[in-house]
């Protein structure tokens, strides 16, 4: 509780993203991104997705909403998730290895760019330097990691308006 004349700020949006299910959060970061980057990105099956969990081609349009990445260039894209049950998880380079081969074999064929990784882990700055280094040695020219904390950050600011007549808040006892 604050007293008079104090600010209290309430700290970055969370959402429990660890209590999806992996399909679940797979669906939740290709429809985010759709929102976010206002581009056609696609999820693929859930067997057989070739190393890729979903993929944008096409030429990238700068999105008008000046929260989305803007500094991409064009495809074609590979979007890869990784989602974890633990509640406080970092991801770390070295759970990565098999997304760093796949990602290698990727380039060869043609169909990566750009490969975004998105998890609903943390990710530290030692880190995501690592893992960009680690997909530029596999050959791709534009790698970009995007944690739990974007998401949870991108899911609060693209929330639609409430409707006309109701509380945004719900009431109080």
């Amino acid at each position: 509780m604050s007293s008079a004349g104090e600010v209290v700020a309430v700290g970055s949006p969370r959402f429990t993203l660890h209590t999806l299910g992996w399909r679940a959060f797979q669906d939740l970061c290709a429809a985010v991104l759709r929102e976010v980057w206002g581009q056609s990105v696609q999820a693929f099956a859930d067997s057989n997705d070739g190393g890729r969990d979903g993929a944008f081609y096409g030429i990238w349009q700068p999105p008008t909403d000046p929260s989305g990445v803007r500094d991409i260039a064009p495809g074609p894209f590979v979007l890869q998730c990784k989602h974890t049950k633990k509640a406080d998880a970092t991801l770390a380079p070295s759970e990565l290895e098999d997304e760093f081969a796949k990602a290698s074999a990727l380039v060869k064929r043609g169909v990566c760019g750009t490969y975004v990784l998105l998890t609903n882990a943390r990710v530290t700055g030692t880190s995501e330097e690592e893992i960009r280094r680690r997909l530029h040695a596999s050959g791709v020219a534009h790698p970009l990691v995007l944690d739990g904390q974007w998401l949870s950050a991108m899911i609060a600011t693209h929330r639609p308006p409430p409707a006309a007549g109701s509380s945004p808040c719900p009431p109080t006892a």
